[in-house]
Formats: C-alpha cells, sequence, structure tokens
C-alpha cells in the first residue's frame, strides 16, 4: 500500500521547544506514532545532535509504543548524520564525514 503523504518535520519548533528544549506538546507523540502505525513514512530532521533525537524525540516515541514495523528516520547534526528510528530505538548511525561537524 502507498501511503497517502509522507512528513519530513524540522524539530525545533513543530515537534520540540527550541525554548524549553523538550517536546513542545505531548499529544504531538501519540499522533506520530498514530501515523507511522498507518503506514506514514516520517522523516526527522535537525541540525542538534543524534544524542538530542535519540533522548528527545525517540525515547517518547518508544514509550508511546512505537511499532517495529515502520518507515521513521532520523537527519541530524544539520544532514552529517542519519539513521533509521524503528520500535527498538535509533538504528546503525551512518556519518558522512564531509557534512559531520567538526568534533
Amino acid at each position: 500500500m502507498i501511503p497517502p503523504l509522507g512528513l519530513l518535520l524540522d524539530i525545533d519548533g513543530p515537534i520540540s521547544s527550541p525554548i524549553e528544549r523538550r517536546i513542545a506538546i505531548p499529544s504531538i507523540i501519540t499522533d506520530l506514532v498514530a501515523l507511522a502505525s498507518r503506514g506514514v513514512p516520517i522523516a526527522f530532521i535537525t541540525g542538534r545532535s543524534d544524542t538530542f533525537m535519540r533522548e528527545e524525540v525517540v525515547a517518547p516515541l518508544l514509550r508511546a509504543g512505537l511499532p517495529d514495523r515502520i518507515r521513521m528516520f532520523g537527519v541530524s547534526e544539520k544532514g552529517g548524520v542519519w539513521f533509521p528510528i524503528t520500535g527498538g530505538g535509533v538504528g546503525e548511525i551512518t556519518v558522512d564525514c564531509e557534512l559531520a561537524l567538526p568534533e
């Protein structure tokens, strides 16, 4: 089945509060889990680190019951890092050395 849409979501603003650095509205998490459960592909895009994504976005999704068979991805550090997200958490992290932020 082809999903009716896909979502590319910036983290700061739509998903998390850039001031409080946490999920801005808790119901966003349950809505994202519901969409992912219905096959809607979702990618989170941010300049923040993969650690921030794991702790502040992926962890709440997992607590809300994120299923295993989904199409969800994280792109962080301004495109220098990307990874799949599953019901088990963050998958293998890929680093593009040409785009990654210097240590």
